[in-house]
């Protein structure tokens, strides 16, 4: 199903600061020199690309499943069109997690941040929406909310939305760095930045070359243009991104329909046999996709015996019912992650017979009432 996108601007709401730190002024200054000189056409292509990428023209009223269907498209392109530069390195992404809540999408699993709601910004994850998370628990989104500056009126509450980079490959030797915190380390290492609020300041969160020179995404096309010498990994087919659960999701605040949502497939992977972490996740989603273990074995890099056990908790997950839920509202164990994924899996797909069972009932009332209607107008032209 083909969905349309917008690319209508937003307000960028940065909070970037002219201020240089000693340590990093003329390493700053030279990159910034030489990329604002030479971004030009080529920014202004990217920005309103990716702009599209991000956008939908008629977010408001899609369906759930059709917002899944509108973030596999995003997906594609940010794995395969898009490369990131930090302080003139280039990264591509490799495995990314999509949060959106918001209008018919209510993914309680979102944090609800403020700067979810712009669009075409680095949110950086803060706790309660005050200081910037560090150690283990640091991470970084690509925003795409609708907040108000996206035309949305006083009764609308508009949407957050992030998409977590959990992953991203090193183009100079190939190399992968996997965790959303030790994506963040190495934009701080490569920025020669002390700490994510100091980078905010130094460079503000657009993600876009002539506003953020240290940190910006461009397109795949413009980059491929600009340098003809460089390699880059070979665009993978929708049906080769593997998608599955997202990571370290759990039912300690449990909010009602979480159970639609924390094994839904909101994480892409482009090479998921290099991703170390949560690969329990991606065999719970190859063993209910009916994938024997060797072909398990084969897209995710996992041992045999191991995807085997694994495949065991599914099945297990797959013979509880919902009262059982309230057996996982804990610390988990992962095969108890296993057993609860696919126990939410068996009841998404419940309620998705049910509501189309309903949809039919619905559609056959309307042509009763259609044929009535009919029968009556006959009636009348014959009287």
């Amino acid at each position: 199903m083909a969905l349309k996108r917008k690319s209508d601007k937003i307000e960028e709401n940065n909070s970037g600061s002219d201020t240089e730190t000693e340590s990093t002024t003329d390493t700053n200054n030279k990159v910034k020199k030489t990329e604002t000189n030479s971004s030009g056409k080529a920014d202004d292509k990217s920005k309103e690309e990716i702009f599209k990428i991000l956008s939908h023209d008629n977010i408001k009223n899609l369906k759930a499943n059709e917002v899944k269907e509108w973030l596999s498209e995003i997906a594609y392109q940010l794995l395969n069109n898009v490369v990131i530069f930090i302080n003139g390195k280039e990264h591509m992404l490799v495995e990314i997690e999509f949060y959106f809540n918001g209008y018919n999408h209510v993914d309680e699993f979102t944090h609800g941040d403020s700067m979810q709601r712009e669009r075409g910004t680095w949110y950086f994850h803060r706790t309660n929406g005050a200081g910037y998370k560090g150690g283990s628990f640091k991470g970084m989104d690509i925003t795409f909310g609708c907040g108000s500056g996206d035309g949305a009126s006083k009764d609308d509450n508009g949407a957050y939305g992030g998409i977590l980079i959990r992953s991203v490959q090193k183009l100079s030797d190939q190399s992968i760095i996997d965790g959303p915190s030790l994506c963040v380390d190495n934009i701080l290492k490569l920025t020669n930045s002390k700490d994510v609020a100091s980078f905010v300041q130094d460079n503000g969160r657009s993600i876009f070359q002539s506003e953020n020179p240290l940190l910006y995404m461009k397109l795949r096309s413009e980059v491929e243009k600009e340098q003809p010498k460089l390699v880059l990994p070979k665009v993978v087919a929708p049906n080769n991104i593997l998608s599955c659960g997202r990571v370290g999701l759990t039912f300690k605040r449990y909010k009602k329909g979480q159970e639609y949502f924390i094994g839904g497939d909101y994480r892409y992977l482009r090479l998921p046999d290099k991703v170390k972490k949560g690969k329990h996740y991606m065999t719970v989603k190859l063993a209910l996709a009916g994938k024997d273990s060797v072909s398990i074995k084969n897209i995710i890099g996992s041992t045999a015996a191991a995807i085997d056990k694994l495949k065991a908790q599914v099945k297990i997950g797959q013979s509880k019912s919902r009262d059982d839920l309230k057996d996982y509202k804990g610390d988990l164990t992962t095969d108890e992650i296993c057993q609860l994924l696919s126990l939410c899996d068996k009841l998404t797909k419940e309620r998705d017979t049910s509501d189309n069972s309903q949809d039919n009932d619905d559609n056959d009332n309307d042509n009763d009432d259609k044929e009535n209607e009919e029968e009556q107008d006959a009636d009348s032209q014959d009287e």
